[in-house]
């Protein structure tokens, strides 16, 4: 049996009252990848997150966030503990 690693995001977003007429009233991003570990996955997710047009440091910001939630309920890890 094949084993497959492929990893897809997707955004799909639509502005049909404020888009002028020579502008695409919807529009979407996909991005794939593949052959990736856990720190590829979460830097392909951030090329992802710069293309529906997030800034850098918002991005950052959340994964900074969400690595002190999930390390202190996963894995006992705690950031500020650690300086």
């Amino acid at each position: 049996m094949a084993f497959v690693d492929f990893y897809s995001f997707s955004h799909r977003f639509s502005d049909d009252q404020h888009t002028p007429s020579d502008y695409a009233s919807h529009q979407e991003i996909n991005h794939q990848c593949s052959g990736v570990n856990a720190d590829g996955l979460v830097r392909q997710f951030f090329y992802f997150a710069i293309g529906c047009g997030y800034s850098p440091r918002n991005i950052v910001d959340a994964f900074e966030a969400m690595a002190e939630e999930y390390g202190e309920a996963y894995c006992s890890y705690d950031k500020k503990k650690e300086k």
